[in-house]
Parts: C-alpha cells; structure tokens; sequence
C-alpha cells in the first residue's frame, strides 16, 4: 500500500515538473530571441511590431503559443540575403537550424527555450527587409488579471 502511495507521488511532482510556462515568460523568451536577431543588424535598422495580440491553440495540450512577428527595414545597401544566409554562424551557439526549401530563409530553434524562428530576407514597397517570425514553445493561457 505505500509502495501504491509512493508511485502517486512520484507520478503527480512528474506532472508538475512538467506544467507549461506562464505566457508572459513565454512571450519574453520569444522576444528575446528576435531581440537577438536584431541587435546582428546595423545601426540605424528600423523595426516595425507586426504582432498581433491573438494566440493559438496548442492542439492536443491545453495551452497556447505566443507568436510575434517584427519587420525591420535596414540602411540602403544592407545585404539582406547575405544577413539571412550567415545569420546562424553569427548567432553562435544554441540555434539548431530547421529545414526550410524558402529561398534567403533560415529556420531555428533556440536550444535553451525552444523558440521556433523564421527568418527571411523580404522585398517591401519600402525596399529590402528582414521578416522575424517566432513561436514560443506551448504556454498557459494569458492572464487577464491587471
């Protein structure tokens, strides 16, 4: 019988070790990284929050991804092909790069979070852009308490 107790104990602090984040630190963790993709850009680089405030279903866990996504509109003659194609190596270590067949796109996923990113090299009205896409990792519903 406490053999049967143990094994309850055992599998109910498995299930809390494993309770998804909180929203508001899987949103940090999402924007930090995208923060880190940003400050590889230039001097003078110009970013516009695309981001809308909805967020998805997880699917088959009760939660919810936070997603954001950031326009950012270097100086003229910035490379952007070239950014997107060396951005890993300039990353450094910690980004696991994700198949892609996008042309001047990579896709990574950060080791420490699991902050799935796109990036891509974009031609706007406005010129040559950098598109950031980034989807934390399943989080628990925002909250709605100020």
């Amino acid at each position: 019988r406490l053999g049967a107790v143990a094994l309850i104990a055992v599998a109910l602090s498995g299930c809390v070790a494993e309770q998804l984040p909180r929203y508001e630190h899987a949103r940090d963790q999402t924007t930090s990284v995208m923060q880190r993709v940003l400050d590889e850009l230039p001097p003078g680089s110009v970013k516009e929050d695309l981001t809308d405030d909805e967020s998805f279903a997880c699917g088959s866990v009760d939660g919810v991804f936070f997603t954001a996504h950031w326009g950012v509109y270097p100086p003229a003659g910035f490379d952007t092909e070239g950014f997107v194609e060396n951005l890993l190596g300039e990353l450094g270590p910690g980004f696991e790069e994700q198949d892609t067949t996008a042309a001047s796109t990579v896709r990574f996923r950060s080791v420490e979070d699991g902050v799935l990113t796109t990036v891509r090299a974009v031609e706007t009205d406005d010129g040559p852009a950098i598109d950031i896409l980034a989807t934390s990792p399943c989080a628990q519903e925002p909250s709605t308490l100020g």
